[in-house]
């Protein structure tokens, strides 16, 4: 399969073979490569990563990351999730239908050869390369560039592929059968304009699916058949039937005693991006800062930690909110860190904007303080939120106007005072 992954690389025209004979005046890095065994993918099970980090000679230090420019996953998925039929897709082979200048193909070359037998050949990779730092900013780059030049011809795609886009990933949707056929069209019409192929379609609404050609529908692998209409979104599993998004976490149930180091490992393999269960990782996760009371190695009871690790727990929103409604005098005085955040808080919103919620209706202190799992199913306020948002705006907080004359995080002010003397002679 490897041999079959290179080989392909090669048809498609993504690298071109180097000649011994050929002079090189630019710089040249060469690429390890390794392959990663995907078993959730429906389409190809082997990907060769080609692995610019390489701590000796890497390509990635002589490159830069350039801005970020993907979309903020947590919106991306909330805004999907406000449409009554929903349909996911992905860009095939997105990096590598991006070809690089030919004068910096030289930072991305290769050596491979299919057996022991036969002499290493060496390769230049001429199309946008999965590994290196700039890869993500240049493909979205090129798919920006894509909707501003083909806008004219197809607005609601060119919006769609800005807002409702993670890298390659689109999470779109319509409210109506008729709706949701025309930006499916629209953005399989765009992207090809740009050389590019949407494929694996999928959607909670089986009308929709029967009028996508089958071969660009997503399928089940045999290891996925066991989560029945289960697909992975972006690291989360959608259950397209009951329209939710779900959580599945692999872990060892061979393991009988678990210890501190096993369970912050699990918890780490669990993708939360919306929060929705982040109050009761929080709950495990506060046991990193429990080095002087549990030894990494010896047994833990989560459920009764809550007092051991009282100390750890995050900032309130109060203070934010009270720093936020500083002026822009008092806002110097605070360090560089609160100060950014602070101004951007104050450029989005007003302080007028701003309500104080009591504590007990603060659905922030689930998440500092944690909760158990039996708590967590049911428990409304971090659910639902504070039941007066549900009430007429009249029965809201007062706005929180007045900002407390002390702040925690104000930089430290050092006077210097000066004296003139005049000498009289």
């Amino acid at each position: 399969m490897y041999e079959e992954f290179i080989n392909e690389y090669a048809s498609l025209q993504h690298m071109v073979s180097i000649t011994r004979e050929e002079e090189c005046s630019t710089p040249i890095c060469y690429l390890s490569h390794h392959g990663v065994w995907k078993t959730s993918s429906s389409t190809s099970k082997l990907r060769v990563v080609f692995n610019a980090s390489r701590r000796c000679n890497s390509g990635n230090d002589c490159l830069y990351s350039g801005p970020k420019l993907q979309n903020d996953l947590t919106a991306v998925v909330l805004n999907w999730r406000l449409y009554r039929i929903a349909l996911t897709g992905d860009i095939g082979k997105m990096y590598r239908q991006i070809l690089v200048d030919e004068r910096d193909t030289d930072l991305q070359r290769i050596v491979w050869r299919p057996n022991s037998h036969r002499e290493p050949t060496h390769f230049r990779l001429k199309t946008v390369t999965y590994g290196t730092n700039c890869a993500p900013y240049l493909a979205i780059k090129v798919l920006h560039t894509l909707s501003a030049d083909e806008r004219c011809n197809f607005p609601d795609a060119a919006q769609i592929l800005l807002d409702e886009f993670y890298v390659d990933d689109v999470l779109t949707g319509a409210d109506s059968l008729e709706d949701a056929s025309r930006p499916r069209r629209e953005l399989k019409g765009l992207l090809r304009a740009g050389g590019f192929t949407l494929r694996k379609w999928n959607s909670n609404s089986s009308a929709v699916l029967k009028i996508i050609d089958p071969v660009d529908i997503q399928t089940k692998s045999s290891r996925e058949f066991q989560l029945e209409g289960e697909y992975n979104t972006l690291g989360l599993v959608w259950a397209i039937k009951d329209y939710c998004l779900t959580y599945a976490l692999k872990l060892d149930y061979t393991v009988t005693t678990f210890t501190k180091r096993q369970l912050l490992s699990d918890v780490a393999k669990l993708f939360d991006p919306l929060g929705c269960i982040y109050a009761r990782i929080r709950r495990c996760s506060v046991l990193k800062r429990c080095r002087l009371i549990i030894r990494p190695h010896s047994p833990i009871d989560v459920e009764n930690t809550s007092g051991t690790v009282k100390e750890s727990y995050s900032t309130t929103d109060r203070a934010m909110c009270s720093r936020t409604c500083c002026s822009p005098d008092e806002k110097g005085a605070l360090k560089g860190f609160v100060s950014n955040r602070v101004s951007q808080i104050q450029e989005a919103t007003t302080v007028s904007d701003w309500r104080y919620i009591n504590t007990a209706d603060n659905p922030a202190d689930c998440a500092s303080r944690g909760l158990t799992m039996a708590q967590l199913v049911d428990h409304h306020l971090w659910w639902h939120g504070p039941s007066c948002l549900s009430q007429p705006e009249a029965s809201w907080p007062q706005p929180l106007l007045k900002a407390p004359e002390k702040l925690s995080e104000s930089k430290p002010v050092q006077a210097t005072t000066a004296r003139t003397f005049r000498l009289i002679g």
